[in-house]
């Protein structure tokens, strides 16, 4: 029964997708829609916050694209793969492993996304800060209390460390305004560094953490920031 209903759900949630990419209009009306839609369902049957909150950001985020990109095997392809995230989430005992990479997923698109609406329209950067702080304190909040099961005083540590990490995430969003990337290489350059602190912290509050493990992910960090330094030119817009 769970399973048909998953099914189902992401049916319907991929449909409105559908509906919008074939007529190509009203937008504002399909995204409310959608994203009325998730929040209602998410909220209805799973009623946990943290896959709530996984499943209600994936109509901004399909919409967004929708809006920026203008091929449509690429956007027929997002259609189906944030709805099978959908369905994903809806699964009965949903894995962790799955929680972990839709959340990656979500956070990539949508730093990659706001770098896109910042170069191309303009968006005010103050708004953009905002929108990439609260994604990265929810989602990296979210993320790793749905991982690990953490006692009440660890919970309290992660939120108020989850604020530390957005708020230097958004400040490196603001720097890499700065490089004349494109916006799929800058949202990449900050998810990498979002990854590396998620990679430290969770070995953290699981009680893992070693110092052979910190050195590995920093110096793997620093081996891709290099290429992609380095290859810069290859990179521009």
């Amino acid at each position: 029964m769970k399973f048909t209903r998953a099914l189902l759900l992401s049916v319907i949630f991929f449909a409105i997708s559908e509906l919008y990419l074939f007529s190509d209009s009203f937008f504002w009306s399909l995204f409310f829609l959608s994203f009325l839609f998730s929040l209602a369902v998410s909220w209805y049957f799973l009623k946990k916050a943290s896959l709530v909150t996984k499943i209600t950001a994936l109509s901004p985020i399909a919409f967004s694209l929708f809006y920026l990109i203008q091929d449509a095997r690429v956007e027929q392809f997002i259609s189906f793969a944030l709805a099978f995230c959908f369905y994903l989430l809806f699964k009965p005992e949903v894995k962790r492993s799955y929680l972990i990479i839709i959340s990656f997923l979500e956070l990539l698109l949508i730093f990659s996304t706001l770098f896109a609406y910042n170069s191309l329209y303009g968006v005010s950067l103050w708004v953009a800060l905002l929108i990439t702080f609260l994604a990265s304190f929810t989602i990296f909040f979210s993320s790793i209390s749905s991982v690990l099961s953490l006692d009440l005083s660890l919970k309290v540590r992660l939120f108020y460390f989850s604020l530390i990490v957005a708020i230097v995430i958004s400040e490196l969003y603001w720097l890499m305004t700065k490089f004349p990337f494109n916006f799929i290489t800058s949202g990449f350059v900050v998810f990498l560094v979002y990854y590396a602190i998620w990679d430290i912290s969770i070995r953290y509050f699981a009680s893992s953490l070693t110092k052979r493990s910190v050195y590995a992910i920093l110096l793997f960090l620093l081996f891709i920031l290099l290429i992609i330094f380095v290859t810069a030119r290859f990179f521009f817009i």
